[in-house]
């Protein structure tokens, strides 16, 4: 069996196992030709509350109290450059994405807008913004509200948690301590 298939097998029984607990994460993701020893790595995930208490096991997708992810501060993934000028006014600064040349960035006050051929890729969020607006709901950029809100994530990243709701994606980025330090919403095709 080639590499490039034994990679794939593994990426798969790995998210096949952190399913039923919201995520898991790998001590490393190094490969060494043994797939065993990473898989062997892998360890699941629960989240605490604000109580100290573990996250239930329950998968957001089965409870309807949490947000669908269709919009964040006002702006879907479906909008264009005209209407996120009318919803938030000129931008302060306009920028081209270094790496994707056909990507505008829409900088504002406490948020980033990628616009790719005129309609919105992503909208970043810094944790400093204090709060965010996610489908008419305004929450404070703090790891408890969030996930409170959001609920169990989807995937837990060595750098975040991510929620998925059919093709929108959220991402919560933390640093090495484990501090939220942006919001990331953007359209699963933008992987």
């Amino acid at each position: 069996m080639g590499k490039t298939w034994k990679i794939l097998c593994l990426m798969l029984g790995i998210w096949l196992i952190g399913k039923p607990t919201g995520g898991i994460v790998a001590d490393s993701f190094e490969y060494s030709g043994d797939v065993t020893s990473v898989v062997s790595s892998a360890a699941p995930v629960s989240l605490p509350h604000a109580n100290g208490d573990k996250a239930e096991e329950s998968s957001s997708e089965s409870s309807p109290s949490f947000l669908p992810l269709e919009e964040v501060n006002g702006i879907t993934l479906y909008d264009d450059r005209q209407s996120v000028v009318e919803q938030w006014g000129e931008p302060e600064l306009v920028q081209k994405d270094d790496f994707f040349p056909e990507t505008e960035i829409y900088e504002y006050a406490h948020m980033e807008v990628g616009l790719e051929s005129g309609v919105v890729n992503y909208i970043m969020v810094p944790a400093e913004a204090g709060t965010i607006v996610m489908d008419h709901k305004e929450l404070e950029t703090d790891l408890y509200s969030l996930t409170e809100a959001l609920g169990t994530p989807d995937f837990v990243a060595e750098d975040g948690l991510v929620y998925q709701r059919g093709a929108h994606v959220l991402k919560l980025y933390n640093n090495e301590k484990g501090e939220l330090t942006v919001i990331r919403y953007y359209h699963l095709s933008g992987t």
